[in-house]
C-alpha cells in the first residue's frame, strides 16, 4: 500500500474555506495518508485555529515557512522534504469527494503510472442542477523521435491511462486519449522519453 501525503499551501485563505478543505481530506478511507497546512507568509494566523481544530488528529501537520515561497515554490519544499510514496499538492479551495484518495492512488499499481491528477467540478451546480467540469487534468508528453527529444508535439501511439468517473477505479489503458474521469494519469514512460 502506497503512503500518500496532501499539502495544502495557505496564503491568506480564509479559516472557513481551509477547514472545509481539511475536512473533506480527513474524510478519506485511505489508511496510509496525511494532510500538512503549510503557511506561507500569511497576513494572519489560523494556527491557533487549526491546532484547535485538528490538532488532535494524528494524520493532521502544520507547518509554517516563515515567509511566501509562492504558491509552486511551498509545494516544492513540501515535496522534497516528504518521505511519502505519493504527493498530492492541493489548492486550498478544494473539497475532495469521498474516496477520492483511493480512487487516485489505485492507478499506481501499473507501473507505468508516474502521475494523476483529478477531475474538478465546479462547486456551485448550473441552473439545470447538473455539475459542471472546471477541468479534468492535463496531459503532458516527453516524446523522443529519432533520438531528438520533442515535448511539444504529441504523435505516435503510447498508452494513457484513464478514469471513468468520481469515486470509481474503473481504470484502463487506452491509446493517446484520456476520458475526463478520476484522473488524468501520466505514463512514466512518457516522462522518460521511452
Amino acid at each position: 500500500m502506497h503512503t500518500v501525503a496532501v499539502n495544502v499551501v495557505r496564503y491568506d485563505h480564509p479559516w472557513s474555506v481551509i477547514c472545509d478543505c481539511i475536512t473533506s481530506v480527513l474524510a478519506q478511507d485511505l489508511d496510509c495518508y496525511t494532510v500538512t497546512v503549510t503557511e506561507n507568509g500569511s497576513r494572519d494566523s489560523i494556527k491557533d485555529a487549526l491546532l484547535s481544530v485538528f490538532g488532535e488528529n494524528p494524520r493532521f501537520k502544520y507547518e509554517d515557512n516563515g515567509t511566501n515561497l509562492g504558491f509552486a515554490g511551498a509545494h516544492n519544499r513540501f515535496i522534497l522534504q516528504s518521505a511519502a510514496d505519493i504527493v498530492v499538492p492541493l489548492n486550498p479551495d478544494t473539497i475532495l469527494t469521498p474516496g477520492y484518495l483511493r480512487s487516485l492512488t489505485s492507478v499506481f499499481a501499473d507501473p507505468r503510472v508516474g502521475a494523476a491528477t483529478g477531475k474538478m467540478v465546479k462547486p456551485e451546480p448550473s441552473a439545470d442542477g447538473s455539475q459542471l467540469l472546471d477541468g479534468t487534468g492535463i496531459v503532458m508528453a516527453r516524446m523522443v523521435i529519432d533520438g531528438q527529444s520533442n515535448s511539444s508535439s504529441i504523435t505516435g501511439d503510447f498508452p494513457l491511462v484513464s478514469c471513468d468517473g468520481v469515486g470509481k477505479t474503473n481504470c484502463s489503458v487506452s491509446s493517446r486519449t484520456t476520458s475526463g474521469g478520476v484522473c488524468g494519469v501520466i505514463v512514466l514512460s512518457l516522462l522518460l522519453g521511452r
